[in-house]
């Protein structure tokens, strides 16, 4: 009000938000801070949850627009989305090399492929369960075991 006391006269002018963009957006320049590497932020309050949040995050990379996380001797292991690992499993199971392999087998070759997925031991294992023709043509001693049928003759080779 200082400011208007000095003017004989003045007029107030409504503008509209379509037409006041440019100064809107000066006036907030100068309070926003930069986004992104704000390290001085604390993001949570338990120390030790940071720090084991920070020694996860350590094993993840980002590589264009792909996930890898570091594996043995520093390898990258591309992490698999849901529809990519049923993919990749479907492949390396059934696929022009597929041998129908069990699940462990087919979990440590898909990682030997530098795939990655938290949960892929159990997912390779319930794929094989479903597994159509693994479930037809399983082996014989993969069978239940029955109980022994007693022979009805004590002799057998007695004339």
């Amino acid at each position: 009000m200082k400011l208007a006391a000095s003017f004989e006269k003045f007029t107030l002018l409504h503008a509209l938000r379509e037409q006041n963009e440019k100064v809107n957006l000066l006036s907030k320049l100068a309070s926003t801070q930069k986004g992104g590497n704000n390290r001085s932020d604390t993001i949570l309050e338990d120390i030790e949850a940071a720090k084991r949040l920070k020694w996860e995050v350590s094993k993840y990379t980002l590589v264009g627009e792909n996930l890898y996380r570091r594996g043995c001797y520093f390898l990258l292991l591309k992490c698999l989305e849901i529809e990519e690992a049923e993919y990749v499993m479907q492949e390396v199971h059934e696929g022009v090399c597929g041998s129908h392999i069990g699940g462990r087998t087919l979990a440590s070759k898909i990682s030997r492929a530098n795939y990655y997925l938290p949960t892929l031991k159990s997912d390779c294992s319930q794929y094989v369960k479903t597994c159509n023709t693994c479930q037809r043509y399983v082996d014989i001693h993969k069978a239940r075991p029955e109980p022994l049928h007693l022979v009805m003759s004590p002799w057998p080779f007695h004339n």
